[in-house]
């Protein structure tokens, strides 16, 4: 009986363990197809945030580009037509790889098709002043004449800061008082090192001195202002001018057509001449014999 006891003790034990592995393994797959489940959620919850994101992104970008294209439209449709420089925002040292840069880059940012549907009427003016500054820049005439320009808003730059430097110096020496005689002869009045002072103030005046860019630039819009209204009298008097040729070559055309119409009825009118003169002799020679008829009688 022990020892059948002791068997069936060994049978439970040794049959006991498959039992709960079994068990275990089943909560393993279930729990396994559950965490599948998780992880494809999870998955697809992941997935569909990416997507908004990218969506957020997306839309922000757009939102930042055409702010951007709306700031760059209004700037140009701002600019002066009659300043390349102002509207490409080029350096006043015109170079050509510049030029070519700036075109395309602004006219791909401002580009109609690029734009919404609200901004295309005024992307497409910013697009032609574009393209007109490009072709004027592509003038070999023109571009001679804006370097004149930039030369000469450079030239009125430095004189004026030499006129201001020259009332600074006159109004500096007129209002400062004559030293005496003990402040010439006392030697710690006596400035040291003089000409290594006076140097480095020279050189920090000619720094100064020297035209920046954006000087120049403010003195070539008002230039090109006065270029332009002087065009613009110019064209005015030539308009003037070309109605006034027109006024007057009409009159001389009406002239020598109402000379011609004259000529031309009084030939016409010759025939009709002729016979009334010659019917007038005739009927006075009629009158001379029935007079001397008369007489006679």
């Amino acid at each position: 009986n022990s020892s059948s006891f002791k068997l069936n003790m060994a049978a439970t034990t040794t049959t006991a363990p498959p039992e709960s592995n079994a068990g275990e393994s089943e909560s393993k797959n279930d729990n396994d197809g559950l965490n599948k489940i998780n992880l494809g959620l999870n998955k697809n919850t992941e997935f569909t945030r990416s997507v908004t994101v990218a969506e957020a992104v997306r839309d922000l970008v757009n939102d930042v580009n055409n702010t951007e294209r709306e700031q760059e439209i209004e700037r140009i449709l701002s600019s002066y037509r009659i300043n390349p420089i102002q509207i490409l925002q080029l350096s006043v040292e015109l170079d050509e790889a510049d030029i070519k840069k700036q075109y395309r880059r602004l006219s791909l940012l401002v580009h109609p098709d690029r734009c919404r549907e609200d901004l295309k009427e005024r992307a497409q003016r910013a697009f032609t002043m574009l393209n007109n500054c490009k072709k004027d820049l592509e003038s070999p005439e023109f571009v001679v004449k804006l370097k004149h320009q930039i030369n000469e808003a450079r030239r009125r730059v430095i004189e004026s800061k030499m006129i201001k430097k020259g009332q600074a110096f006159v109004s500096v020496d007129c209002g400062a008082e004559p030293p005496t005689k003990k402040q010439k002869l006392d030697p710690e009045t006596q400035p040291t090192n003089v000409a290594s002072t006076e140097i480095e103030t020279d050189e920090k005046k000619e720094k100064n001195e020297a035209p920046t860019e954006q000087e120049i630039k403010v003195q070539l819009v008002e230039i090109l202002k006065d270029f332009a209204w002087q065009k613009h009298i110019q064209d005015q008097a030539s308009q003037k001018l070309e109605q006034q040729t027109l006024a007057k070559r009409e009159e001389l055309k009406t002239r020598i057509a109402a000379e011609r119409q004259y000529k031309k009825e009084w030939e016409e009118g010759r025939q009709n001449r002729v016979s009334n003169w010659r019917d007038w002799q005739n009927n006075k020679k009629k009158k001379k014999k029935k007079k001397e008829k008369k007489k006679s009688q």
